[in-house]
């Protein structure tokens, strides 16, 4: 865990978003985009958002390769289940959501790693 001051609250809010991510992922009624590929670059900034996110609240990079594989396995999953609410499964979205991950992964090499914990220290003080 980073030192941050709300940890939990931190981490909860990252929850709270790989649930609204499945909830959107599996309402029958899912957002219209009127983009093309619209959808797969929802797929790719959601996953990117929330692997930064975890990738703000963690240092140790095992925690992070473990949310990493559980965000994909949790995408592949969520491909299969969509077909019993009568959404389509599509090969595109996985990879879509793969993509995400690692742009999401890859901010654990950027000054950006910093920001949820300078954005608190920021609010605090």
């Amino acid at each position: 865990m980073r030192p941050f001051r709300y940890w939990l609250f931190w981490l909860l809010l990252g929850w709270v978003g790989v649930g609204l991510l499945v909830y959107l992922s599996l309402t029958s009624t899912p957002i219209r985009t009127t983009l093309a590929y619209g959808d797969k670059l929802g797929h790719l900034g959601g996953y990117a958002l929330l692997m930064a996110w975890f990738v703000q609240i963690y240092q140790r990079r095992a925690w992070l390769l473990l949310h990493a594989i559980l965000l994909l396995v949790l995408g592949v999953s969520i491909e299969f289940l969509q077909e019993l609410n009568g959404r389509y499964f599509e090969i595109a979205d996985m990879v879509a959501n793969g993509i995400g991950i690692l742009l999401g992964f890859l901010v654990v090499l950027t000054p950006l790693r910093e920001m949820l914990l300078r954005l608190e220290r920021h609010l605090i003080h």
